[in-house]
This record gives structure tokens, sequence and C-alpha cells, in this order.
């Protein structure tokens, strides 16, 4: 028997039986399902990571105000929150491999805008935290502000092209905290994955302005280092903690803070996917099985209920291989069905989190590519005894029956 001949005999057994076929595929159809959406979003979160990495540059050192390795044991509760001084950044300056500094103090405050308010994030910054990066922060319209100035402002793109009804231009005034500031510039969209999930809502103004607005004065919420490219910048990393710790009056690994390079971030997302990757494997793994029990199941009933057909079938000059073969492609015609309709189907609903809640989904061929192999795998393993045993139907003892 052809090959086609035995497709033309599997599929039309699995049409009479659509209902019994669609409920046996549902189990590996849930389970590619899943897989897919998380190895596209674990991509998709490769993909930011590395545009991260990619802005953050390779001699940065960047000083939070938080133990970040504590967020991740407390599972995302925060743990005590700490504030910079003035004169700890001021020594830190003082280290030789330091090459520059970007300093911040920020908070979410209403801004208004021709009668209408909204809330943004509103951010004290040196001029460095911009021409820092330059490749990353472009501006659109205007220039930047300088440090000796005082109510100047620079927007975001989302503040300037989509909060409020109008675009804002250099020279319109911003009202932050009853205080009016000059717009002196808007930036380029920087969208997804960047320094900062908010880069595009962020309203920046001089640093000293956001001291006095935020009752800041001498503080530091956050603070970025450049280092040199001749210097070592774990060796650097590790000074930087020292003095902060040594100026805390605490050990480095008791800290309140965290000093981060783009090592670190690589090492704690990389962490993270594997235990996403883990799930997705196994989540696979116990779809498959489930599915594979559910299709043996369901060939074996189908064995049983169609002995007739099988004796008939072996008494006009069908061969046990042709039974065989028939059976197989049944089992594997359910699963691979089963595989690529998940594969489809968490394809378009990851695209569609993408298109309507920013969720870093990509599309992965390579998984589709996976779901088949791994559909024609588990349709063989699931169809194997079930096709023998009707292959082994005694015919003649059938048609007497």
């Amino acid at each position: 028997m052809k090959l086609k001949t035995a497709a033309t005999f599997a599929t039309d057994a699995l049409r009479r039986d659509s209902l019994r076929s669609a409920l046996t595929l549902v189990g590996i159809f849930l389970g590619l399902f899943t897989a897919v959406i998380i190895l596209g979003v674990g991509k998709g979160i490769i993909i930011q990571v590395q545009d991260l990495v990619s802005a953050f540059g390779t001699d940065k050192i960047m000083v939070m105000p938080f133990n970040f390795n504590k967020i991740i044991q407390n599972k995302g509760a925060m743990p005590a929150w700490t504030e910079f001084k003035e004169s700890d950044v001021n020594e830190l300056k003082g280290i030789t491999c330091i090459q520059d500094s970007a300093e911040m103090v920020y908070q979410s405050q209403k801004i208004e805008y021709n009668n209408k308010t909204s809330t943004a994030t509103v951010m004290g910054v040196t001029q460095t935290y911009i021409t820092m990066f330059g490749d990353y922060y472009e501006v659109e319209h205007g220039r930047l502000f300088t440090d000796r100035e005082s109510t100047s402002t620079l927007l975001g793109y989302t503040i300037a092209n989509e909060l409020f009804d109008e675009e804002i231009l250099p020279g319109k005034k911003l009202i932050i905290l009853n205080r009016s500031f000059n717009v002196v510039g808007t930036l380029k969209k920087v969208g997804q994955g960047g320094l900062n999930s908010e880069d595009d809502q962020m309203v920046l103004i001089p640093l000293k302005e956001g001291e006095e607005l935020f009752g800041k004065q001498g503080k530091r919420d956050m603070v970025m280092f450049q280092v040199r490219k001749d210097c070592d910048l774990e060796e650097t990393k590790k000074e930087v903690e020292i003095i902060l710790a040594r100026r805390a009056g605490v050990s480095v690994e008791n800290a309140a803070f965290s000093v981060i390079t783009s090592q670190f971030i690589i090492d704690t997302v990389n962490d993270s996917l594997n235990i996403l990757y883990a799930g997705a494997t196994a989540v696979g793994l116990i779809a498959s099985l489930v599915s594979a029990v559910g299709i043996a199941n369901t060939m074996f009933t189908s064995v049983f209920r169609r002995k007739k057909e099988i004796g008939i079938m072996k008494a006009i000059g069908a061969k046990k291989s042709d039974i065989i073969m028939i059976f197989l492609l049944e089992s594997i015609i359910l699963s691979l069905v089963g595989a690529l309709l998940g594969a489809l189907f968490g394809t378009v609903v990851g695209m569609a989190l993408k298109e309507f809640y920013a969720v870093p989904f990509v599309v992965d061929w390579v998984v589709v590519v996976i779901a088949v192999v791994v559909g024609i795998f588990v349709g063989v393993v699931a169809g194997i005894l079930p096709a023998r045993s009707a292959a082994s139907v005694d015919a003649i003892e059938t048609m007497r029956s």
C-alpha cells in the first residue's frame, strides 16, 4: 500500500470520529501553546536585555539605593531603602578609575500643561546623565539644559507628543509642583528595552532644581559612574562597594545598596530565564506525556471498534505492514495537528500580547520546528502499540463475529 493511500484511510477514519479526535489533541495543543508563549517571551526578554546592555555600556557602574539581591531573595519584596549623600558621591569621584559621574533624584509628581494635569516621573539630573548616554538619548527638538540652569526642562517622547492634546515644543511652559518650567528640548522615542521602562514618560530638570523641589538637598537617589577604559570594571565596582559600605558602617554583604554593572544584569536575567525555560520544558514534557497516553487510549479504542473493518481490509489483501502504517499515520496526524495548532495559536496570542499589552514576545521559528518534531515523535510513540495490535487482528475470527 502506498503512503498516499494509507494517509487517505487514516484521515477518513479521523474525520468519521472528529469529536474524539479533537478532544484527543487538546493535551498537546495546550502544552505547545503554553511553551511557545513562555519561550517567545523569554526570547523577547533576552533581546530587551541586549538592548539594555548596549545602552548601558560595558564601561559604566550604577549605584542603586537598595540591595538588589535581597529583592530576589525576598521574591520581589522591597528591602530597606537608603539615600546617598552628596559627600558619598564626592568621595567616589576621587577613585582613580572613575572618569565621569551622573547624579539624580526623582519623584512621581503632578505636571500641568494648558490647564490639563497628569502624573509623570520627574528626574532631577546632572547634564552628564544625558551626555553619558549620548547614543541612547537623542534630542528631537531644541537642546539639552546645563547644570547652571534652574527652571529648564527636557521632556521624554510620550510626555511631549502623546500625554496632552497637542505636541509640546521648546519655548512652551510646563508646570511641575506649581512651579513654571521652560521646555528647552524634547527627546526622540526610546521604546522598550531601554535603561528605564519609563524613559519616554520622564520629565528631566536640573539636579539642583530637583533637590529643592523634592526636599532632597544634599541627597542622591541614584548615581552612575563611567569607568576609564584602561581600568578593570569589576575591580572598580569592588572599590565603590568598599567605600560605600565603610561610610555606612556596614559590611558589603549587609549593605542596603547595589552596585550594578552590565555583567550583573546579564547574569541576573540569565538566572531568571533558566527557571523560565525549565518551566516551559516541564510543561512541554508533561503535555507530551499526557497526550501520548490520550492518543494511545484513543487508538486502542479505535482498534477495538474497527475490528470488522480491519478484517475486511485483510481479507481483500491488506498486509500487516499496511494496517500498521494506517494506524500509525492516524496517531501521527493527531499529534502533529495538535502541536502545529498549539504553536500557531501560541504565536498569534503572543503577538497580540505584544501589540496590546507591550509584552516582550518574539516569534521563534525554531520552536515551531521543534513543535513539528515533537508532534511526530509523540505520534509514533503513542501509536506504535495500537498499530501493532490492529495488525494482529485475526481476519477470519473478525469476519465470523
